[in-house]
Formats: structure tokens, C-alpha cells, sequence
């Protein structure tokens, strides 16, 4: 009863975060205090249980009870939720098969190539690698970017065409994006489509009209999807109930625990015994093979297929010939390398497609859906210029497209496009009806002048708080470092998740632990010409939802700058959802014009929207032009949520 009691409590109490499973190193030593406290927790316990066992005893009924109950209504209430989506994972084989067949007249691709950056892709073009040939009538968009450097916020954007500004919540987000997509216009214009993402959680609810869309683990025998999904199912609910101690083993390289026992099994399986280099994560010799085996002409209706591949993503686990590395390499230059892999698979599609004479008619997209994580290869002419922003590399995505009977070499371009603009290209090309935002990357222009957004991720903070985002503008092209912008946003987790039970005090630290730096983004430094001179005006908003039961915020912040950056007349006005909240005026000369602040909020219906999103602005201003002076920075430090009113 007390390791039952232990497991719920580890699962919903002390339910710790380390930041998205995605294949990122995770530095298990950062978070040791995590394992002490996990660690008191369940000693204190089983310890105590053996020491107060009669006592225990008597509450044994009670206890089981609550479990059951507890267990029980959530299970419920899950699957009562979800069970369209939990029919929808039982339709018939025939459905599945739809995926490999095309048609004569003409065939849609979306064929998306996991984290490729569009950096890669321009140094394997430049070297002549091998799979180049085959991409005959394709042109090379070298300056597009997503929206997000991750799947999970970019797959949306290249089925709708709208982004996640984040200032609602994701899931809120989730519910209606679908309802206007890409896949429902077409499908209700008669084309059919069918898509194979990595995960099921890809394939939107069946409300939204996509019919056919199954993950790559359906297309290998079903009792090998149920099979994985059942031990993925075991591993993500021992990774939650165990200590912190024990996590590092349950992932094991993201290899899982249970996951990584099935490689034998899936080998043991005559219909697959041509691919034992297979391994759960990466599937995609398997997929690729299976659509070169499997693919037939049969009809002359247009068809529209998504595939989704795990390559080149990290960690690298093939060389450019999609020969097998001895050991996994998470560095650029081998992630760089695996691209060509990738590359590789994409070249037996066309071939096949070409043998079935329905390549020259084909309308095909290859893209990614986020760049990589690594130091970007940027041709001589964007070396990085000192003070420069530099360029977003997650946000490189590769995008690749070629119109019905194309023919040639590769052509470059510098187009500045973007992910979101694919439904509308799509729609366009196919003369359908569509409300997309965006424009067809079929009819931009070099010479466009174009202002893009960026949500950049810092995953250095991820030990202090799960999520922060900051907005940043691109004016030009992606792999120049002085065309990008800061916007002075900040996104908080807007579901904050600290524990499952509403504690007293909720803290979002921004306070590194090992170096005591508070988090200081991009600058957010704004120079505003004045009839007498200039006003160097340093703003930055932060989105933050506000939970209810909590009655007051504190905002801790500090500004600052360096020796020389003595300024007269500054001050700092903070603005909340817009109307000014607090005035601070700074005094005259003082040590390098630092002040630290504390903001008291009333968190009632006068100042924000209880379980809403809202936006906290800081502006710190100085009406004094200094051309050797530094400029000020705001640094964050911390915010404090309580259930305790307190005086504004």
C-alpha cells in the first residue's frame, strides 16, 4: 500500500519536469536535488510504514479505496475523452493500404525530413552528393524559416498556414486550427488524402475530416504497432512513478526501457526480416522500402500524400550513405553527414516514381519542419558581423518544392518564405478556393521586403523553468545575422505545471544556479528619436497565465548595465494587459544606474483574467543621448505566485 501510495504521489504531486523527450541531452547531474528530494521522500515513507505498520493497517481499506476511485475516474474520464481518437486507431488494414496507391493523372507530396537544416542542404548540394541528381525540376528555397524550432508547435503551421502566437494556450490552439487545414480542403473538394506522421499525436481528431491518418507504426503489422505502442505506453508511465534516480535508466538514451527490448522481436517477424538494422526510433529505411515495394498506379482521381521521416534528426545514427554508425553522434558535422542519408531515401522515392511514370506530373514538397540545433554552415557571404544578432539556426528549414513537369537542375533562390505559406501554395497551384494566410512561394519575389517571426526556445533554462520563448523578427534573410531582430516578448509556460495541487507559493526562477545570472534576452534595446535629442527606450512584455486561487504576484526584476552607462532622467514604467500599473524613477548617477524592483500585484478581476493569458510590459527609459555609453539591459529574476492577498 505505501509503494502504491509513493508511486501516485512521485506521478501527481512531485511530477517533475525535464524539459521535451525529443532526443536532447538531458544533464541528469543538474538536477540531483531532484533525486534527494525524491529520495527523503520515499525513505521517510517506507520506513515509516514499517515503524507504524499497525497503525497503517487500520487505514489499508480507506487507502486502497482512494487509489481505485482516483485510478479509476481518470482512466475514465481519459478515455471517454479520447475515444474517437481510441476507435480511430482500429480502422481497417484497407485504409492503411490507401497510402501506397497513386494516381495516373496526378499525386501531391508533403514529404517532411525531421530537423533538416537548410544550411545541410546547401553544403551536400555544393559537394556534389550523390542523391542530388535525382531531384530533377526541384528549386532550393534557401531563405525560408519556420515558426518554431520544434515539431510539436511547427506541424500545425504546415497544414493551416496560422501560427501559434502564444497568447492563448496550445491546446486551446489545438481544438480549432484543424477545422480550416489544408487536408479538409482538399478533401472536400474530392481530393484524397492520406498522411503518415511519426506519431499519432499528428493526426488531428477525426472531426477535422482526416480520414487517413495513421502513424509509421501502423505500417508495419498490427501486432507489432500494438505492441510498441503498448511498451511505449509502459515505459512514459514508469519514467512518471519512479524517483529521479531511476529516470536516467527508464530513458536509456531514449531508447526506453521496455522499447528497447522489441528490436528482437520486430526482427523475429518474416515479413521485416530483410530490415534488422531497424531500431524503433528509426524506421525510415523500413517506410521507404515499403513505398518503393508496395506503390501502384490505380486510378486517375489526384492524390495527396504527407510522409514524415525521423532523418536527419539527432542523434546521428547513419553517415551520408545510410550506412550504420558503430556509435551514436550527437555533433553538427554528423548530423550534417545523416542529412545525405536522408537525402538518400528521398531519391528511391523519386526513382520509383519515375518508373511508374508519375514523377514529371507530381507536385512535390520536401521540407522540415524546424532547423537544427547546431552551429550553422553559412556560405562566406553571410559571415557573422560583430554586435549582430546571431541568426536563429532552428528556424533554417529546408524547403524544397517542384511544380508538375519542371525539368532540370536544382535552381537557388532567396525568396523569403516561410513554412506557413505551404496550404496557400498548395491551394494555388491547384486553383482551389482557400482562406490561407500567407502567399504562394511560387510568386514571391527576391526583392520583397518581408517581416517574419521566430519563437526561439532557451533550452539552457529549461533547470529553472520548463518553457521560455522569445519573439524575434527577421527583416531579410534568415542567414544573416543582422537581419534578425529582438521584439521585446517573452512567453511563460502558459500552463504552468509545477505540481498537479495548487502549493501556497509557486516560484518561476530565472536565476541560474550555477553562475547566479538572472535571464537577460536579446537585448530589447529600442533607440526613439526626440525633438531634443533621443530617448533610448529598453522594453520586453512577458506572457503569463494566472491561475485560479492565486490572489498576488511578485515580480522581481533588476536593470542594469555596464561602468559607463551612467544616465540622468531614467526611469522604469511597468504596464499591465496594457494600462500602466507603476512608476519607478531612477536616481541621477547612480552606480552604473542599476535599480532592483519588486512589483506587488492584485491578482483580481481589476488588473488581470484569471486563467487567461496576460502580459506584464517593463520599459525602462533615459531622455539623456550618451554615444560611449552602454546601453541599459532588463534582466528578470523572479516571479512569485501566492494565495496569500497582500497590499498593492
Amino acid at each position: 500500500v505505501t509503494f502504491s501510495l509513493l508511486c501516485f504521489f512521485q506521478a501527481h504531486v512531485i511530477d517533475w519536469s525535464y524539459g521535451r523527450l525529443t532526443g536532447d541531452n538531458i544533464k541528469w547531474a543538474e538536477f540531483d536535488y531532484r533525486g534527494m528530494i525524491d529520495s527523503s521522500v520515499w525513505i521517510v515513507a517506507l520506513f515509516g510504514s514499517v515503524l507504524f505498520y499497525k497503525i497503517i493497517f487500520r487505514f489499508i481499506p480507506i487507502i486502497s479505496v482512494f487509489i481505485f476511485v482516483t485510478s479509476t475516474a481518470t482512466s475514465v474520464a481519459t478515455i471517454y475523452s479520447h475515444q474517437e481518437v481510441i476507435s480511430k486507431s482500429y480502422l481497417s488494414q484497407e485504409k492503411i493500404d490507401d497510402f501506397y496507391k497513386l494516381s495516373k493523372e496526378k499525386n501531391i507530396f508533403l514529404i517532411i525530413l525531421d530537423g533538416f537544416g537548410s544550411d545541410h542542404f546547401y553544403d551536400l548540394m555544393n559537394r556534389n552528393h550523390d542523391a542530388i541528381q535525382y531531384f530533377d525540376g526541384f528549386e532550393f528555397y534557401r531563405n525560408n524559416t519556420s515558426n518554431f524550432g520544434y515539431t510539436t508547435e511547427s506541424f500545425p503551421t504546415l497544414l493551416t498556414g496560422k501560427n501559434f502566437e502564444k497568447t492563448t494556450t496550445f491546446t486551446k490552439y489545438l481544438e480549432t486550427v484543424y477545422e480550416d487545414s489544408l487536408v479538409t480542403t482538399l478533401e472536400d473538394n474530392g481530393i484524397k488524402t492520406d498522411l503518415m506522421p511519426l506519431h499519432s499525436r499528428f493526426c488531428p481528431e477525426p472531426k477535422a475530416k482526416y480520414k487517413n491518418c495513421f502513424d509509421r507504426s501502423q505500417h508495419i503489422l498490427k501486432t507489432n504497432a500494438v505492441t510498441i505502442d503498448t511498451l511505449a505506453l509502459y515505459d512514459l508511465t514508469l519514467f512518471r512513478i519512479v524517483p529521479h534516480f531511476f529516470k536516467s535508466k527508464i530513458l536509456n538514451n531514449y531508447k526506453w526501457f521496455f522499447q528497447s527490448k522489441i528490436s528482437d522481436l520486430i526482427q523475429r517477424q518474416e515479413t521485416i526480416k530483410h530490415y534488422k538494422k531497424l531500431t524503433p526510433l528509426f524506421l525510415d529505411e523500413f517506410i521507404v522500402s515499403k513505398m518503393v515495394d508496395e506503390f501502384e498506379v490505380v486510378n486517375k482521381n489526384i492524390n495527396f500524400k504527407l510522409l514524415h521521416l525521423n532523418l536527419p534528426h539527432n542523434p546521428a545514427r547513419y553517415d551520408k550513405n545510410c550506412d550504420k554508425l558503430k556509435q551514436e553522434d550527437n555533433s553538427g558535422k554528423a548530423i550534417r553527414e545523416q542529412s545525405g542519408c536522408a537525402l538518400k531515401l528521398a531519391s528511391k522515392l523519386f526513382s520509383r516514381l519515375k518508373q511508374l511514370k508519375v514523377y514529371d506530373q507530381s507536385l512535390i514538397f520536401i521540407i522540415s519542419d524546424h532547423g537544427h540545433a547546431f552551429e550553422a554552415v553559412f556560405p562566406n557571404e553571410f559571415k557573422h558581423i560583430d554586435g549582430a544578432m546571431k541568426p536563429a539556426y532552428r528556424s533554417s528549414a529546408l524547403l524544397l518544392a517542384k511544380r508538375p513537369f519542371s525539368k532540370g537542375k536544382i535552381k537557388v533562390n532567396d525568396y523569403p518564405v516561410t513554412l506557413s505559406d505551404i496550404p496557400y501554395t498548395f491551394a494555388s497551384e491547384l486553383k482551389l478556393k482557400n482562406n490561407f494566410p500567407g502567399m504562394s512561394i511560387f510568386e514571391h519575389d527576391a526583392n520583397l521586403e518581408r517581416e517574419r517571426v521566430f519563437w526561439l526556445f532557451h533550452e539552457k533554462k529549461r533547470r529553472t523553468i520548463p518553457e521560455i520563448w522569445e519573439k524575434l523578427i527577421l527583416k531579410g534573410h534568415a542567414w544573416r545575422g543582422e537581419d534578425w531582430f529582438p521584439s521585446g516578448e517573452i512567453s511563460l509556460p502558459l500552463n504552468l505545471n509545477i505540481f498537479s495541487v495548487l502549493p501556497p507559493v509557486e516560484v518561476i526562477n530565472f536565476t541560474r544556479t550555477d553562475d547566479d545570472k538572472h535571464l537577460s534576452l536579446y537585448g530589447w534595446k529600442k533607440s526613439v528619436a526626440m525633438n531634443n535629442g533621443y530617448e533610448l527606450s529598453d522594453v520586453g512584455s512577458v506572457y503569463f497565465t494566472s491561475k485560479q486561487g492565486y490572489k498576488n504576484l511578485n515580480f522581481f526584476f533588476k536593470v542594469g548595465s555596464s561602468e559607463k552607462s551612467n544616465y540622468n532622467n531614467s526611469s522604469i514604467a511597468l504596464f499591465l494587459n496594457g494600462k500602466k500599473y507603476r512608476d519607478y524613477e531612477i536616481p541621477n548617477k547612480n552606480s552604473n544606474n542599476i535599480f532592483n524592483g519588486n512589483l506587488n500585484i492584485l491578482l483580481d478581476a481589476d488588473n488581470v483574467d484569471v486563467g487567461k493569458v496576460n502580459v506584464l510590459t517593463i520599459q525602462h527609459k533615459t531622455s539623456e543621448y550618451c554615444e560611449t555609453c552602454s546601453k541599459p539591459r532588463i534582466f528578470l529574476k523572479k516571479l512569485i505566485f501566492t494565495n496569500i492577498k497582500e497590499g498593492s
